[in-house]
Parts: structure tokens; sequence; C-alpha cells
């Protein structure tokens, strides 16, 4: 009797420490898809107050001649372009990580991008919020 007290004690705990996790979940998977169902149902050009039709725009993609041929061409691209990039890239990695000669610049060559992006991001918002206060007046004109 005592055992099933017990149990019953441990299962609830692991419900109340599993309670934050499952509200994060909900809040930040499934109320989104549901938004975005509702949204798939709403006709709506952005201009005009949106205005509910249901299943017509599934029925709409569907019965689109194009709706066919994109559909396949998305499948031939899943299927081939995508793992040969998967190869690709692992063979790649596999060559950088031996330690070949020239490896390091390749390596150099490849972390290039990812720092310039920031780097010129990193300029663009000093540039706007300079001391002098110009950089927005000069872009506005």
């Amino acid at each position: 009797m005592e055992r099933g007290c017990m149990a019953r004690r441990e299962a609830g705990i692991g419900c109340a420490l599993l309670a934050p996790s499952l509200f994060g979940i909900a809040a930040f998977l499934l109320l989104p898809i549901l938004v975005v169902v509702w949204l798939s149902m709403q006709r709506w050009d952005l201009l005009s107050p949106a205005s509910f039709v249901g299943l017509d725009n599934f029925r709409d993609v569907f019965t689109d001649p194009s709706f066919g041929k994109s559909l396949l061409i998305t499948g031939l691209f899943v299927l081939l372009v995508i793992p040969v990039q998967t190869v690709f890239g692992l063979f790649a990695a596999n060559l950088l990580n031996r330690g070949l000669p020239g490896s390091g610049f390749f390596r150099v060559l490849y972390v290039i991008p990812w720092i310039c992006a920031p780097l010129a991001l990193g300029v663009v918002w000093k540039w706007i919020f300079c001391a002098h206060g110009r950089g927005i007046e000069c872009a506005l004109g």
C-alpha cells in the first residue's frame, strides 16, 4: 500500500517538473503551428481585412496544374542535390581534418565569410550611430 502512494507522489513530482517544459513546447511550437493553420484558411492581400475561406486555398493549390510539376522538382532537388552536397561537405571536412599541406589556408578561406558578414554589419551600425550624428542623415539623404 505504501509503495503505491510513493509511486503516485513520484509521478506527481515528475509531472510538476515537466510542466514548465511542456508549457514552453506548447507556447513556442504548438501555438505557431495553430496560427499557421488558421492563417492558411484566410484570404488576405495585406490591403484589405482577412476573410475566412476554409479549405478553398488548399483546393486551389491542389487543382493548380503547376503544383505537380513544382512538387516533382522539389522532390528531385531533395533526392539529388542535398545528398551530393552532404557527401562533398563530409569529404572536404575529412580532408581538412587530416592536416594535409595547405589545409590551414583552406580553413581560413572557409571561415572568412563567417567573419566578414558580422564585421560588415558592425561597421554599418557604427556608422549609423556615429558620434557626430550624421550616419542616418547621410543614409536618408
